[in-house]
């Protein structure tokens, strides 16, 4: 049987234009290996269409404290603060307002050293890929020395267990971090983490800011050194916007 032999530039252009096809016909979804050689201009790699990445979400309610709606009890979203706790007008890092957590003029007896409070329960998805949380911190003090008279402490623990519950489960919190008077920021603001909150995923956790003030020496006294906090912010990720030096 007769077969018409191609010639060679026809061959040449046949075999280039089945390698097109096959290029054509691999789906776009689809990442090939780079195998081309460099010197072969038919040969083409498709680039991998990447999945688009989750973007960090913000998950604290009234995170500046601009919101000054009364929260007394849970599970109302937002802080929950003592009375000596306030939110106050100045000074503020961003925004209009920070919380102040240092006013020991409130509390039962027996009087004991001036004590303030504000925590927040925030629920965790268990798909945030690094739930992080940060504050800036501003410490004003007219205290001198080496020790550390007034402290702030910075905790993160599940929620208290109902108190009916037998027997009873006590949740030991987990310390962030302590400042005091010695951490003077002379009227400026500091930022405070990031701290990994990783063990919570998938839960809710309790942020709290409280205060301990032994240099107002007696109940119903003010003290000598002053804690605001402002933009406390608790994220899935870690966003890209940061504000103001770490330290």
């Amino acid at each position: 049987m007769f077969r018409p032999r191609l010639s060679t530039g026809l061959a040449q252009r046949v075999a280039a234009l089945s390698l097109i096809a096959a290029a054509v016909a691999v789906p776009a979804t689809t990442a090939a290996a780079s195998t081309c050689n460099p010197f072969d201009y038919f040969c083409t790699v498709q680039t991998p269409i990447m999945a688009p990445q989750p973007v960090a979400q913000q998950l604290m309610v009234n995170s500046s404290f601009e919101d000054n709606t009364p929260q007394t009890t849970p599970p109302q979203p937002g802080w929950i603060k003592s009375e000596n706790a306030a939110f106050v007008l100045n000074p503020h890092h961003y925004g209009a307002q920070s919380l102040e957590v240092d006013l020991g003029i409130f509390g039962a007896l027996p009087a004991g050293p001036p004590q303030a409070f504000a925590f927040q329960d925030v629920a965790i998805p268990a798909t945030a890929a690094h739930p992080l949380l940060r504050f800036y911190l501003d410490v004003q003090t007219s205290l001198t020395g080496t020790t550390a008279t007034d402290t702030l402490r910075v905790t993160a623990a599940l929620p208290p267990a109902p108190t009916n519950s037998f027997p009873p489960i006590v949740q030991i919190p987990t310390l962030l971090g302590t400042y005091s008077n010695l951490n003077n920021t002379h009227g400026g603001w500091c930022r405070k983490g990031d701290f990994d909150l990783s063990a919570y995923r998938g839960q809710t956790v309790r942020i709290t800011f409280s205060s301990l003030i032994n240099s107002a020496g007696s109940f119903n006294a003010t003290g000598s050194t002053r804690f605001f906090v402002d933009d406390a912010e608790l994220w899935t990720d870690a966003p890209l916007v940061i504000l103001g030096p770490a330290c």
